[in-house]
């Protein structure tokens, strides 16, 4: 398995970690990676919108083509979404670009919310030249 598909399925398994966030499919095209998702609980669509500025990634209706809004996310629940990643190098440390930032911000929240152990988290965050968590 090639980095770039490690990331993603390490990507999609953090997806999956959100309360009520089920990840229905990973697709790697020739510049990005699109990761189908739909969530019915309300602080994860929240904590997505978060995420998704601080990695600055598209989040977008599956089915129709538009952006979703960012000032109401109760409109992002139970819809199909898909998130668009691209993996274009952002220098030596983001060499996966999006989509390792993706990883990063949701390692960060999913410790914050303790839905997953500082070992865990850290290993992602070291394998991906991010800062690391404590405690």
């Amino acid at each position: 398995m090639s980095e770039l598909e490690a990331t993603v399925a390490d990507v999609a398994l953090l997806l999956s970690a959100l309360p009520g966030a089920i990840v229905s499919n990973a697709t790697i095209a020739q510049s990005d990676v699109r990761f189908e998702i739909e969530l019915d609980d309300a602080e994860s669509a929240s904590a997505l919108q978060h995420i998704s500025l601080g990695a600055n990634i598209l989040v977008r209706s599956r089915f129709e083509s538009y952006e979703l809004d960012w000032r109401d996310t109760s409109a992002w629940l139970r819809k199909p979404l898909e998130l668009v990643a691209t993996f274009s190098p952002r220098g030596p440390e983001i060499a996966l670009g999006q989509l390792q930032l993706l990883g990063i911000h949701l390692v960060w929240y999913l410790h914050r919310r303790r839905l997953i152990v500082q070992g865990d988290a850290n290993e992602y965050l070291r394998k991906w030249n991010a800062v690391t968590v404590a405690g």
